[in-house]
């Protein structure tokens, strides 16, 4: 996402960009989100030129435990060495940033639901959950509040490399096929939702439910609900998760933070999501799309299952909401607009 940023601000809007990794927290997390623990793990250079689209981004990277003296002093170092002419850091917790945020303009990326936890760096606050950024704007003092710049989540759309063809997966084309994606399946899929998929089950047995990625409890997890596991798979790690999604009907999301990218792939390839109003998922599906709780979730999913119309109309605007989380040029003439940077 960072490198799609830095790509379009100097491709549509003339910046020099020095990408700044900070996000040293989440080395701490025991259990962290797969992509962040990537993000945070670069096995990079502390500093140097990443290549993308055929040129080149330069990058500082500190993913220490703790922030220290020496490398506060080396994000200073590289900045002034290419004195770009905005920075744009990633991380929830980055003193990097607000290093140099007083001195040259600084944006700041957070990865997740979280408020970016910085004191002078411009950041981003999501502007489609209404629980989060009126509470939190209500609280801000004046000169905090023009720190503020309002964006959705931002997300890419990989190139699709490998198809899942449901006849490989024993699943018919008259099955309605609802995925549950997700690399901590073991920890995310609770009893609420597998009692709520089971009574689903039980009335519709056209409903096919595909889990893939980790889930390693599977069976134990899915043995006292019957119906559900006659009606269930697991397919292990998937190469290509927008693949995947595109043989899909609808997308269910478990208990959790993580998930929104998968979920975005099953958006753009017209796959409706059904989720509880938190997390990631609950952002990127936008608050009004959201399920108030398990029977809802149930109700909605019994909808989509027996009325294909309805389904339709619901993946139509899954797919305008992909398309405007991915619309990168246009989220960033936002952003620059509402700094007065444009």
């Amino acid at each position: 996402d960072a490198l799609e940023f830095a790509h379009h601000l100097r491709a549509d809007f003339g910046y020099d960009v020095l990408l700044l990794n900070g996000n040293f927290w989440l080395r701490g997390n025991a259990l962290p989100v797969w992509p962040l623990q990537q993000f945070t793990a670069w096995n990079l250079a502390l500093r140097g030129d990443w290549p993308h689209r055929g040129q080149t981004i330069p990058y500082v990277t500190l993913p220490d435990t703790q922030p220290t003296a020496t490398n506060l002093q080396t994000a200073w170092d590289v900045a002034a060495a290419y004195n770009p002419s905005l920075v744009l850091s990633v991380g929830d917790a980055n003193p990097y940033a607000d290093r140099l945020a007083p001195h040259r303009p600084t944006l700041t990326l957070h990865f997740t639901v979280d408020f970016p936890i910085v004191r002078h760096s411009m950041v981003g606050l999501h502007q489609d959950v209404p629980e989060t950024a009126p509470a939190l704007l209500s609280q801000l003092p004046p000169s905090a509040a023009r720190q503020i710049f309002l964006t959705p989540q931002h997300y890419s759309l990989p190139g699709r490399t490998h198809a899942y063809p449901r006849a490989a997966l024993g699943l018919s084309s008259t099955d309605c096929v609802a995925v549950v994606i997700g690399h901590r399946l073991d920890h995310e899929v609770t009893p609420a939702m597998l009692k709520a998929l089971e009574t689903v089950c039980a009335a519709l047995p056209n409903l096919r439910l595909v889990f893939a990625g980790h889930f390693h409890t599977f069976e134990a997890k899915l043995a006292p609900y019957p119906m559900l596991r006659r009606q269930a798979d697991y397919i292990g790690h998937v190469a290509d998760v927008r693949g995947l999604c595109l043989m899909a009907d609808i997308y269910i999301n478990p208990e959790r933070t993580g998930g929104g990218s998968s979920a975005v792939y099953a958006m753009a390839a017209c796959v409706p999501v059904l989720t509880l109003p938190r997390g990631d998922v609950a952002f990127a599906n936008g608050a009004s799309n959201s399920c108030t709780d398990w029977p809802d979730l149930q109700q909605r999913l019994r909808t989509w299952v027996t009325d294909r119309t309805a389904r339709q109309a619901a993946a139509q605007q899954a797919q305008q909401r992909a398309a405007y989380l991915c619309d990168r040029r246009g989220q960033l003439a936002n952003i620059l607009n509402q700094l007065n940077i444009f």
